[in-house]
């Protein structure tokens, strides 16, 4: 149990994947929308394994900060002990409600009546 009023919410942890997956949502969304809907998935996947990949081997390769900055989960800072970072919370809700609204918008010029 964690003790003082500084202590991490248990849910801390459910928060940061909340944003994360819903960063990748608006991603999805807006690429779906402007492009194809056939590529959204992969496009979304492409960008879960390469934050992976670049989370995983920058630090071991010791490859410049500037690289590891590629990675959204890069931003979030230490959620799980309750150390946010501002920029990454903001960065996650921007990429949301901004592939949300590009994706409206390209599918709302769409034909979709057949």
């Amino acid at each position: 149990m964690w003790a003082g009023s500084d202590a991490p919410t248990p849910m801390a942890g459910t928060f940061a994947l909340g944003l994360f997956a819903a960063a990748l949502a608006g991603v999805g969304f807006g690429v779906g929308g402007l492009v194809r809907a056939s590529i959204a998935a992969r496009t979304v996947a492409i960008v879960v394994v390469a934050t992976y990949l670049i989370d995983l081997f920058v630090p071991a390769l010791r490859l410049p900060d500037r690289v590891h900055q590629l990675a959204l989960t890069a931003h979030f800072g230490q959620p799980m002990v309750g150390d946010w970072n501002a920029g990454g919370v903001v960065a996650c809700l921007v990429l949301a409600a901004g592939g949300l609204a590009l994706g409206g918008l390209g599918f709302a010029r769409r034909d979709l009546s057949n």
